[in-house]
């Protein structure tokens, strides 16, 4: 990621702190690390990017943050289904596992 050091230096914290306490976050990352095979710094940048066009979207349509929104809500559609097909999304299964 190189973009101007200030956003990243703002947005790095905070992703490192979710991808450790958001289940959503935490998902994502081990998903990313794990089936994705990217290195750990990789994985962050890729949920400092998740956040930041989280936060873009808020701006945009003037709505709070919803993390279950940007991060795999794949608990409420697809009740038939296994819990690692809903909404298609592949961290799904991550959740369950954590």
């Amino acid at each position: 990621m190189s973009a101007n050091r200030y956003l990243r230096m703002a947005l790095y914290m905070p992703a490192l702190s979710a991808a450790r306490h958001d289940p959503e976050v935490r998902a994502f990352y081990h998903y990313l690390i794990e089936a994705r095979g990217l290195k750990k710094l990789q994985a962050v940048c890729a949920v400092m990017r998740k956040h930041l066009l989280a936060v873009h979207a808020m701006l945009r349509t003037r709505s709070p943050f919803d993390g279950s929104r940007f991060f795999a809500a794949c608990r409420s559609v697809g009740a038939g289904l296994p819990r690692t097909y809903r909404l298609g999304a592949p961290w799904c299964r991550w959740i369950s596992r954590r």
